[in-house]
């Protein structure tokens, strides 16, 4: 599938409410060490700015100033309506959730979210996220680690074959649907739902 940007590059959206177990100081860093691929993906992210600069200090003055200034980084405030955030949301072509070790294991909306649409996540490879897409056959963009290296590698890695994995998660998300008890098809429809009042 072709990326939903009318420039053909592979839109990457970081959403949600700027938390620390969302991983949100790790995004200037990331936007930056794979800027040789700027001309195949575009970033939209979702940040409170003044969280950032409290997150990574005085000596984060510089990386969060050229990081805005990309010409491929779409900034969005804090805190959207429903209409702006759902945009966000089925506009992505690839959706960045790299959660903290400790928090690997805890509910995701956003997830939830991609999976319904069948947009591509990058999550941590011991998440229970990952152990999904596992059974899924769409475990293709998990990383190690939360280290700079090992997350730039995993984006590059799924800007260049975003067209198979598109197709992967097209796939499972059918699957996702079709095999959801109802009882849990209840629950992830009503977490979307409630998702912009959760987040």
């Amino acid at each position: 599938a072709a990326p939903r940007d009318a420039s053909g590059r592979v839109n990457i959206a970081f959403l949600g409410a700027t938390r620390k177990e969302k991983g949100f100081d790790l995004v200037p860093r990331l936007v930056l060490d794979t800027q040789d691929i700027a001309d195949r993906c575009r970033w939209t992210i979702q940040m409170d700015m003044d969280k950032l600069h409290e997150a990574l200090g005085p000596a984060g003055r510089d990386e969060i100033a050229a990081f805005a200034r990309q010409e491929n980084v779409t900034l969005l405030a804090p805190r959207l309506d429903y209409e702006a955030y759902a945009r966000a949301v089925t506009g992505a072509d690839l959706i960045l959730l790299p959660y903290s070790p400790r928090y690997e294991n805890s509910g995701s909306g956003i997830f939830l979210e991609a999976m319904a649409l069948g947009t591509p996540v990058v999550v941590p490879r011991q998440s229970y996220m990952a152990r999904i897409l596992h059974e899924l056959d769409a475990d293709l963009c998990t990383f190690p680690d939360r280290t700079p290296e090992a997350l730039a590698a995993t984006i590059r890695d799924a800007v260049r074959d975003h067209g198979r994995i598109r197709a992967a998660f097209a796939r499972a998300a059918e699957r996702w649907d079709a095999g959801m008890r109802p009882d849990l098809r209840f629950v992830a429809h009503f977490e979307r739902l409630a998702a912009p009042l959760l987040r």
